[in-house]
């Protein structure tokens, strides 16, 4: 890119000049490689520069973010008022977290036995009680944490208070 300027003709000697910026360097960061939630996205950032930059995606949206949710190569060109410009690429790489919902906080009379399912998208399952299983069967008190982990090797968990107090009703 560059910017000239030109004299003003008459009896002005003075010799034209040319400027070359710096050409802009854009930077979407080192390649990607997450885990996100089903509905998460990743954020792309091409940064900001001086002297009215546009911004071109390679899906032709025109802001300086970028939001993906699905893996892929993506690709950013700026260009400032004086035509100078950048490009950067950067690969993309999305894993979805396992599922994992252990239901609101309850409350369950003394001596009940409570299923505790960390539902099917694991292939590893982790509890602080010291449990490998998918499902737990709880008779105290207490919080509970539920931790599995999926076959893209990405992690989740999930924590359920559990309250008892009160007896059992007694059917006569």
């Amino acid at each position: 890119c560059a910017l000239t300027c030109a004299n003003g003709g008459g009896s002005d000697t003075t010799p034209a000049v040319s400027i070359s910026p710096l050409p802009l360097t854009v930077d979407l960061g080192n390649d990607i490689n997450r885990c996100i939630d089903e509905d998460g996205t990743v954020v792309l950032d091409a940064g900001t520069f001086p002297n009215n930059p546009s911004y071109l995606w390679d899906n032709t949206t025109t802001r300086q973010t970028r939001d993906v949710n699905q893996s892929g190569t993506y690709s950013v060109r700026v260009t400032d008022e004086f035509t100078c410009t950048g490009t950067d690429t950067v690969k993309v790489i999305i894993r979805k977290n396992p599922r994992i919902d252990l239901g609101a906080d309850t409350s369950v009379c003394n001596g009940v036995q409570l299923a505790l399912d960390a539902g099917t998208d694991g292939i590893s399952y982790f509890w602080n009680t010291g449990a490998s299983t998918r499902v737990i069967t709880v008779n105290s008190p207490g919080n509970y944490i539920g931790n599995v982990i999926n076959a893209e090797g990405c992690a989740k968990s999930d924590t359920i208070k559990v309250d008892m107090a009160g007896e059992l009703p007694v059917i006569q």
